[in-house]
């Protein structure tokens, strides 16, 4: 089964941790973003594909995407501009990740908030997050 959510009740009177988004076709990528995500208290869900990234971002309007470019059925950059278009997720905060350092550019000025080149180290995965959540 493709991407799965991880569903946590607050305690009463607390707000719910910010829930974000990971698409990544590499599996063990997508999966070892999820793992430093979560714990650090992140809630996370994870796909494969950028069909299911942007059908699951319409559906359950995650604060941050993380969307790796070279993705099956849409690449990320086109799962951003397809939220930038959309009222219900225009305002998402969106991180591009690609191999190529030449996907930057293009991935900012279709709509990124931000662009990280792999391999990245975790801290800076965190740091890009958290600047972003915390950001207007």
């Amino acid at each position: 089964m493709e991407g799965g959510a991880l569903l946590i009740r607050p305690a009463h009177g607390r707000k719910a941790p910010p829930l974000i988004l990971i698409a990544d076709d590499m599996k063990d990528v997508a999966d070892f973003m999820t793992l430093a995500l979560r714990s650090a208290g992140y809630r996370v869900i994870k796909g494969y594909n950028g069909e299911w990234a942007l059908q699951s971002a319409l559906r359950l309007n995650p604060q941050l995407a993380i969307l790796n470019n070279l993705m099956p059925y849409r690449n990320g950059i086109d799962v951003a501009e397809k939220l930038r278009q959309d009222p219900r997720t225009a305002k998402m905060k969106i991180i591009i990740t690609s191999a190529s350092e030449k996907t930057g550019p293009a991935a900012l000025k279709k709509g990124a908030d931000a662009f990280l080149s792999v391999p990245f180290q975790l801290p800076r995965l965190r740091e890009t997050v958290k600047k972003l959540l915390a950001g207007p």
